[in-house]
């Protein structure tokens, strides 16, 4: 697992981080848990060397509606990615957004998948290795009395 370089949280959320994505073919994990939920971010990749990313989960105001995000600050990644997922432990997916090559849209059910079953957004074959920003809309579930 990749470490967290830094949080800055008060009470939990917003919680923001920056990792190191790291190139070299190995298959890399980047997990944050707060609230009662977990973000994870996997993925391998090929490239000159690391990169610093940020993860960012925010509770979207007056709402049960959160969002992970995972990105490149400046929009832009020098890095190849062979595959990437992005998975929600203790929350429902709603919808996702990512982004390529000069902050394009990935086109969704063809690049990459919204597995609302299973909580995960993942690439899929017709991925072109380019990855910037990834985000997953989600709720929380709730307890069980």
């Amino acid at each position: 697992m990749t470490m967290s370089l830094t949080t800055e949280s008060s009470k939990g959320l917003p919680l923001r981080t920056t990792f190191n994505v790291k190139p070299g073919g190995q298959t890399h994990t980047h997990k944050e848990e707060v609230d009662g939920f977990s973000c994870a971010f996997e993925y391998s990749c090929q490239g000159g060397t690391h990169e610093e990313w940020k993860m960012e989960i925010i509770l979207e105001p007056g709402s049960n509606e959160y969002t992970c995000k995972v990105f490149r600050e400046g929009g832009t990644s020098y890095l190849f990615f062979s595959d990437f997922k992005l998975m929600i432990d203790g929350g429902h997916l709603k919808d996702a957004v990512a982004l390529g090559e000069d902050n394009k849209a990935l086109i969704s059910e063809v690049e990459y998948d919204l597995d609302k079953r299973h909580n995960k957004v993942s690439s899929t074959d017709a991925f072109k290795s380019h990855l910037s920003f990834l985000m997953a809309g989600f709720t929380k579930e709730k307890e069980e009395l």
